[in-house]
């Protein structure tokens, strides 16, 4: 393995770790991050950290401050609205292309483990949203076009912090389902304009639910919008 490749390896998992830490709110919005106390936690270099954190602030979950290092970014109702504008487009646009391409059997798995989810087991919780975010993905990586997934992979980032935010915060309760049998059928019978519909009602559907949480979760008021 030549120094470039294990450079590449460091940087790949200082981002891993680190996005993973921001997503699950282990580090919550605000909190401030320091190259050497990085380097330590995940066992890289600095410049492993350096890597991760120039990828994580071109994703807008990290900014940089000055003379202070760098901070985990804000959630407020501006980004959850812009993140499901973008997802709206991609979505919609995904979902007509992977129409009679999809792996139909993988996505009805994905959709059952979805509707297994026990509001107050915190480990259904996560199943639940990792096959969620799976299912997703899965269904842009059918409709062909690698870059869709890629930037589809980062708005279900944002969207899945501002998911947990509310979790965290008593929201949601029993309301935080998520099924896509109708979609999966609609897919596998290569009908796009009841996918394209499917999409585009649950995900306005989300988004209105998700913000009229957020509204209420102190987290969120007190931050800037």
């Amino acid at each position: 393995m030549s120094r470039e490749t294990m450079g590449e390896g460091l940087v790949d998992h200082a981002y891993d770790r680190l996005r993973e830490e921001i997503v699950q709110l282990s580090l919550p919005p605000g909190a401030v991050v320091s190259e050497s106390a990085l380097a330590s936690r995940y066992g890289v270099g600095k410049a492993g950290v350096r890597g991760a954190l120039a990828r994580l602030r071109r994703e807008h979950l990290i900014t940089a401050v000055p003379r202070q290092g760098h901070r985990v970014a804000d959630v407020t109702i501006s980004d959850v609205e812009e993140v499901f504008d973008l997802r709206l487009s991609l979505e919609t646009l995904a979902a007509i292309r992977a129409c009679g391409r999809v792996d139909a059997e993988r996505l009805r798995g994905l959709d059952a483990v979805c509707a297994a989810y026990q509001p107050n087991e915190p480990a259904s919780r996560t199943v639940f949203l990792r096959a969620n975010r799976e299912f997703h993905l899965a269904v842009a990586e059918a409709s062909g076009n690698r870059r869709l997934v890629d930037i589809l992979a980062t708005l279900l980032d944002h969207a899945e912090r501002a998911q947990h935010i509310g979790l965290a915060h008593g929201q949601f309760g029993d309301t935080l389902t998520h099924q896509h049998a109708e979609l999966v059928e609609a897919l596998a019978a290569n009908r796009p304009a009841g996918a394209e519909r499917w999409v585009r009602q649950a995900l306005e559907g989300f988004r209105d639910q998700l913000i009229d949480h957020l509204r209420s979760t102190q987290a969120i008021r007190t931050a800037p919008l």
